[in-house]
């Protein structure tokens, strides 16, 4: 297929067949080493997981398609996307380590893409469906009345994810999810080497290094969150409006993902793999020229025209009312940090002044 019809191949394994084959060079020799009854080659096994990632299709049908039994396809896939050795050097390659270089790295992109200084990440969580709860059937059951996982995650300024969080039971919201994960607990401890605050130009007082969310997360030193409530005074609608240009990456990051990916449609088998196969073919397309970009071509992203208003991605139409679903809004308790709630004004002041763009006032 890859010889005779390169489109053909892009859009039944979502990526170029040089990358199919780099790809194999990586992942040969975890392939060889698990064993599943019946022969595949490596290529053909990873030809199947990849499909399967892609697809979202019943197993039985992919069976069918690779003239294999369906134990033996079951097998495959289950090993392929639990990852190991090949999938394990993947990730540390294409999702790096969080540490002072990389957040410093994603700190300039978004301020160089977005307007938002110091901003060191885009978090959200999306409910992924799962194939009912098992034991204790109430813990899976979420806000919209179905069985589901809470995928979280976090991404830089060119939609690459910088840590994803694959488990948490759909009853609880992410805001909930987040406060019990690694990395908030890395970034209230202070053990993730994020740099001290820095001021966004001369002579302005130093802000924070922060993430942005929406309002299903707590607002907190590291985390910054918009200005809740109806009639809004303008200061307030201006940071809100900075803040959800910023966390639109993440949204566009999720929504490119479930719309290349459409196992993530049905179940959370596929683990951190789906993630690693984004940043890899995000990361692989950064230099090449728009015309030849396949996995993020120009207008798959939302981007916004020279007034600031959001034209919607091609994503959106390919991934339709079958993707990943929001999660619900603020289940954690406790009051907003009073230092958060300066450090949030002090943000709304520098966007109201040298860090204002000329089409702020127009939205």
């Amino acid at each position: 297929m890859a010889g005779e019809d390169p489109e053909m191949f892009f859009n039944y394994y979502r990526m170029t067949p040089r990358t199919f084959e780099e790809l194999l060079a990586r992942l040969r020799p975890e392939l060889q080493r698990r064993p599943v009854t019946g022969y595949l080659s490596p290529g053909e096994r990873l030809a199947v997981t990849v499909r399967y990632l892609a697809s979202g299709q019943d197993q039985r049908y992919i069976a069918f398609h690779f003239l294999a039994a369906p134990s033996t396809i079951s097998g495959v896939i289950r090993n392929g996307c639990r990852g190991g050795g090949g999938w394990e050097e993947l990730h540390s390659e294409v999702i790096p380590p969080l540490c002072e270089e990389t957040w410093r790295r994603v700190a300039r992109g978004f301020e160089e893409e977005w307007q938002f200084p110091n901003c060191i990440g885009a978090l959200d969580g999306k409910h992924c469906a799962v194939q009912g709860g098992g034991g204790g059937e109430s813990n899976w059951f979420n806000y919209k009345e179905s069985f589901s996982m809470v995928l979280l995650a976090m991404c830089d300024a060119q939609y690459k994810f910088l840590w994803v969080d694959i488990g948490g039971r759909g009853r609880r919201g992410d805001g909930g999810l987040f406060f019990q994960s690694t990395l908030d607990e890395g970034l209230r401890l202070g053990t993730l080497s994020v740099p001290g605050p820095r001021a966004p130009v001369d002579g302005w007082p130093a802000l924070p290094h922060v993430i942005v969310g929406d309002a299903a997360f707590r607002m907190s030193m590291y985390l910054m969150t918009p200005f809740e409530g109806r009639f809004l005074t303008d200061d307030k609608n201006i940071f809100n409006y900075k803040l959800s240009r910023a966390r639109r990456c993440i949204e566009n990051a999720f929504g490119t993902m479930s719309a290349r990916w459409r196992v993530l449609r049905r179940t959370l088998l596929a683990s951190v793999a789906v993630a690693c196969l984004h940043n890899l073919l995000m990361g692989n397309e950064e230099n090449l020229p728009p015309d030849r970009r396949r996995y993020n071509p120009p207008g798959y992203v939302d981007r916004e025209d020279e007034e600031g208003r959001i034209i919607p991605g091609q994503w959106r139409e390919d991934a339709g009312e079958d993707v990943p679903q929001d999660i619900n809004v603020g289940d954690e308790e406790g009051d907003e940090d009073e230092g958060a709630k300066e450090a949030r004004e002090s943000f709304t002041d520098y966007f109201l002044g040298p860090g204002s763009v000329p089409w702020q006032w127009r939205q």
